[in-house]
């Protein structure tokens, strides 16, 4: 079996563990909705998102173990696969569930199941994900889900160790299977495949692989839905995590499938810079689905702020270390796409600042420490979200204007709506037990 990338040992330093300190992040964030810089330009429009289309709002979610599910214009939840889910994701149309399950969470096998609770089905097993395992040692077991298209599941694995200890990791491979026959097929080979993100059209899929510090590149490239014509876009010097982990880009698609963007970060940004040394930095890159890499940027990001950009490319946000980097001072960033014309709108402590997540709208994001949020858009004030007082976790967007969150970390909590053009959010359901993992999807 070929080797999976090994991992950085370094111990993760204490210094730049996140602490909450949220009573400060609120006093920060009073005086930051008066004082956001005008340099930055503003986007058209700057109004709320216009919202969607009518559709049908599709909500999956895990509850003892069991996959439930809830649509608009249906009174009450549903559940439609019993015992043992760990996991679901929503294909596009909102027809079919793909979900992972095991005992006590161990994701052994992909299912699916459609939305009424009629066709469930197993796509892969134990048996079959046994492929170039040491079953002695190790358990294949699925990772990252994505649908390539309405019937068409990607997925990856990760190596578990039989007994607790390090060893193992992602798999590094790539396999799809079809919900409607129930066939899965694995692509790419252990070592060939990695972390992926599907290009808007679904014809093209990016691969990510980690490299090993100090000692291999990292690599992003590209491949057909077939795992066929790989194209080499980028090689990257290892990045350290100060930890066991291993470092994965992130990959951000353009709409409209021709390229897609990239920040590496310098391979020591994890650790503070050397006293009189000039700050670590993060380039941004431009991925050309033909081939061509170009250096777009750099921007001085946090290891733990990593830039995000907005659907359409045209902006992103980041966080930065403000001052000494012993106060665990940071600042959240939003800057044009290539990093450029950067504004810091607020400042806060390591721990209660998140990266901030963007929406489909393009133009609005959420920030802030866990579970309390706030809504942010280029050329506006941040304003609490979904309304004061309000905690939200775990928080999906199922449209450009639409969010489903969890109001506690834990059971027992509430899935609850938010609409941007409706200052009130409104209860889907009640859930008693487990953390809260589910997905959300307006439908056509």
């Amino acid at each position: 079996m070929p080797p999976w990338p090994r991992r950085d040992s370094v111990t993760l330093m204490t210094a730049v563990r996140l602490k909450q300190h949220l009573p400060l992040l609120l006093l920060i964030l009073s005086a930051a909705a008066c004082a956001l810089p005008g340099a930055i330009p503003t986007p058209t429009p700057t109004t709320a998102p216009t919202p969607v289309e009518a559709g049908r709002l599709v909500v999956t979610w895990v509850e003892s173990g069991n996959l439930m599910i809830w649509r608009s214009g249906e009174e009450f939840p549903r559940r439609i696969a019993s015992g043992a889910v760990v996991r679901p994701v929503l294909s596009p149309d909102g027809a079919y569930i793909a979900f992972t399950r095991g005992p006590q969470g161990s994701t052994l096998a992909l299912w699916a199941a459609d939305a009424e609770g009629i066709a469930e089905r197993e796509l892969i097993g134990p048996d079959a994900l046994a492929v170039d395992v040491d079953t002695a040692q190790y358990t294949r077991q699925i990772g990252q889900i994505g649908w390539l298209d309405d019937h068409t599941v990607l997925f990856n694995t990760v190596l578990v160790p039989q007994l607790p200890g390090p060893g193992g990791g992602k798999a590094d491979d790539l396999w799809r299977a079809d919900v409607l026959t129930g066939e899965a097929t694995r692509l790419l080979p252990d070592g060939q495949g990695g972390d992926f993100t599907i290009s808007p059209d679904g014809s093209l899929i990016a691969l990510t692989t980690p490299g090993i510090y100090g000692a291999e590149q990292g690599r992003i490239r590209l491949t057909d839905a077939q795992g066929q014509a790989m194209t080499d876009l980028l090689r990257f010097d290892a990045v350290s995590t100060a930890s066991e982990y291993a470092f994965y880009p992130g990959m951000h698609w353009l709409p409209d499938s021709q390229a897609l963007l990239t920040a590496i970060p310098d391979p020591d940004l994890v650790y503070p810079a050397a006293q009189g040394q000039p700050p670590r930095t993060v380039a941004l890159w431009r991925l050309n689905v033909e081939g061509s890499a170009t250096p777009i940027g750099d921007v001085p990001a946090t290891f733990f702020g990593l830039p995000r950009w907005s659907p359409d490319g045209t902006w992103m946000t980041y966080l930065e270390q403000v001052g000494d980097p012993a106060t665990n001072t940071l600042g959240l960033v939003l800057a044009r796409g290539d990093g450029s014309q950067p504004a810091r709108l607020l400042t806060g402590t390591a721990g209660s600042l998140e990266p901030p997540q963007w929406s489909a709208a393009g133009f609005t994001y959420t920030f802030g420490a866990p579970g309390d949020l706030w809504l942010g858009r280029p050329g506006a004030a941040p304003v609490r979200f979904p309304a004061d007082g309000e905690s939200a976790f775990a928080l999906t967007w199922a449209d450009p204007t639409t969010a489903v969150y969890a109001t506690a970390p834990t059971a027992p909590y509430e899935l609850r709506l938010a609409d941007l053009n409706n200052p009130i959010p409104a209860v889907i359901t009640s859930v008693g037990s487990g953390t809260p993992t589910f997905d959300a999807r307006r439908t056509p």
